[in-house]
This record gives structure tokens, sequence and C-alpha cells, in this order.
């Protein structure tokens, strides 16, 4: 069973980044996350996704592995640099239809947490979302977590 439903009233709404260069890929990437209440930004290559990390907060980036201007892999460096200075570590997936050992090897030798393979099936996106709100639950401090169980 898939869990779809738009963040409970204790949870806050997901900050997404997503970069893809398919304005098809970009299409579907928006109609699989919009059941999920998710706040979504969505850019078409790794330069401008960059400038969206360093200009916002995310709670995840779907990185899309093979892009024009700056390539997916490139990108994922950059944003690691710019948390180096920064302090934070944002969950990062890769997108990318290339899931073999090696290739899964070399994104997360680039920084990537883990690897969505393309195309993007449901479940698989759901259990991201899922994952990244359990370790949004668990980071947050208890006195905001009894706020909410209260309200």
């Amino acid at each position: 069973m898939i869990d779809i439903a738009a963040p409970s009233g204790s949870q806050r709404m997901l900050r997404v980044l997503a970069a893809e260069d398919n304005a098809a890929n970009r299409k579907v990437i928006q109609v699989l996350l919009e059941p999920f209440g998710i706040d979504l930004t969505l850019v078409e290559n790794g330069r401008l996704a960059v400038e969206s990390y360093a200009m916002g907060r995310f709670d995840l980036v779907l990185m899309d592995a093979q892009m024009p201007v700056l390539d997916g892999m490139g990108a994922v460096r950059e944003i690691r640099a710019i948390e180096a200075a920064n302090g934070r570590r944002t969950p990062i997936y890769m997108l990318t239809a290339n899931v073999f050992e090696e290739d899964v090897a070399r994104y997360g030798e680039a920084g990537a947490d883990a690897v969505l393979a393309k195309p993007i099936s449901l479940p698989d996106l759901a259990a991201c979302v899922a994952a990244v709100r359990a370790a949004q639950e668990d980071s947050e401090p208890d006195v905001v977590k009894q706020a909410a169980v209260a309200g």
C-alpha cells in the first residue's frame, strides 16, 4: 500500500528541488509529486539547480544525471560544496536509467544519497518522500513534536 497523502497536521510541507532537462519528465515528476502536498521547484539543468539550491532551503533534491549546461554529478558536487560551508546536508536522489552497480557507485562518490531508476515509479517516489518525512520527524526537537501532537 502506498501512502500518497499530503502531510498531516503534524508534518510541514516538504520543499523539493527537481532538476530534469526533459519537459515531459518534468511534467511526470510534477504529477507524481502532486498528491504528496510538495512545494516543488522544477529546473531544467544542473546550473539552475545549484543556483536554486543556493537561494533556497530544500528538504530533498531530485537530480537528473544527464543534463546540459551542468550534468547531475557536477551539480551534486557543487551542492555538497555549498553544504560544507553552511553545515547542512540535504538528501539528493539521482534520477537515471543507468543503474548498473558502477554507475550507482559513481553517483555516490559525487555525493548522491540514492538513485531512483527511470522511468520513475510511484512506489519508489512514495518511498523516497516517506524516508525524507521520517528523517525530518526524527530530527525535530521533542518540544516541537509535543506541540504538534497537542495542537
